[in-house]
């Protein structure tokens, strides 16, 4: 009609199926109302889970029946016999459908939570007023975890360019849960039970900095438990009304190249110390007497400051990192032995 093309780009999306993966569809039974599902899941765990759907592919909502009692699955012919035999009110009463992939979702949810609750909590102690960072104020740790958002930052922004969402949350949900909340918090945690009130202070903010950039991508999909976050611990910062009124992030410019690399070296000593006592069923929370870390390779990586977190966040009393190691020392004190053959590392534990 106006000679002009109508739209610059289209973007064709896929149809939600019941768990048969057929279109939902009342005459097939495989309907599922969204009033059944938000009052108990709420809005921002039925977005995340429709972000995880693919452009262009049908999305199948799955859900299975289980008997309300024992909470055991129960078989859907089964179910279908007790549709026809049951009054409505008896079977809703006796069978309830269990939504797996909102489940997951909301633990997803539960887990930004939480790393808000404990950077809030440390706010409340330590005070600021502004969040933010100075590049060469960073630990190695914070340096490779920053490196790292940079790194998600170019996938999640080329992926939703493309409309690509699936690519872009996955990838931004795996960092945010291995290296930001079991890697990079719990190696800053003792940071805010140390007298040194400097140390504290640069830990939060940098802490809290990095969240915020992680809820503004965030906040595109889940919107409410990032709008709330936002009003309970950022918007003193931001003085903006709303996280929505936020630019994309940019990434951290000038990091470290030295850092980045002692910060990787020293969460993966972390992460195989923490497998370690795990392993042994050792406590997290339980002091070792003493490690010796035995290398011939990157001490150079093993500065003051990457010991110093090892040190703290694995809770040892005593740790040393040497090219050698007296056998006599070992058989004297009783110490045990773990390869970490991946770091050419190996560890001796002494009880």
């Amino acid at each position: 009609l106006t000679g002009k093309a109508p739209f610059y780009e289209t973007m064709i999306n896929g149809m939600v199926a019941g768990p048969d993966s057929r279109k939902m569809s009342k005459s097939f039974g495989n309907i599922v109302s969204p009033d059944e599902v938000m009052p108990y899941f709420g809005a921002d765990s039925i977005r995340l889970w429709a972000a995880m759907g693919s452009l262009g592919d049908d999305y199948p909502f799955e859900f299975t029946w289980i008997y309300i009692q024992t909470k055991q699955p129960v078989k859907d012919d089964i179910i279908n016999k007790e549709k026809e035999k049951l009054p409505k009110d008896k079977f809703d009463k006796k069978y309830r459908r269990k939504f797996e992939q909102l489940i997951g979702a909301s633990r997803f949810l539960t887990k930004i939570w939480n790393a808000y609750r404990f950077l809030y909590i440390n706010s409340s102690k330590i005070e600021l007023s502004n969040i933010n960072i100075k590049i060469k104020e960073l630990s190695p740790i914070e340096s490779y975890i920053y490196s790292e958002f940079n790194n998600v930052l170019k996938i999640v922004k080329s992926a939703l360019d493309g409309y690509r969402w699936h690519e872009a949350l996955t990838t931004l949900k795996i960092f945010f849960w291995n290296e930001m909340c079991d890697n990079y918090i719990e190696a800053i945690k003792y940071k805010f039970y140390s007298d040194n009130v400097v140390e504290s202070k640069i830990a939060l903010k940098n802490g809290l900095n990095i969240f915020y950039e992680v809820l503004k991508i965030f906040a595109i999909i889940m919107p409410f438990i990032t709008e709330e976050i936002n009003d309970l611990l950022y918007k003193k910062f931001t003085k903006l009304k709303s996280i929505h009124l936020e630019q994309f992030p940019i990434d951290y410019k000038n990091l470290s190249h030295n850092k980045i690399e002692q910060g990787r070296f020293g969460l993966e000593i972390i992460k195989n110390l923490r497998n370690i006592k795990s392993k042994r069923g050792i406590p997290l929370n339980q002091e070792i007497k003493k490690i010796i870390l035995v290398t011939t390779e990157r001490l150079d990586k093993i500065t003051t400051e990457v010991l110093t977190a090892i040190k703290n966040t694995i809770r040892i009393n005593e740790l040393q990192i040497l090219d050698k190691i007296d056998s006599k020392i070992v058989k004297k004190e009783n110490a045990s032995k773990e390869n970490i053959e991946e770091m050419g590392i190996i560890a001796y534990i002494f009880n």
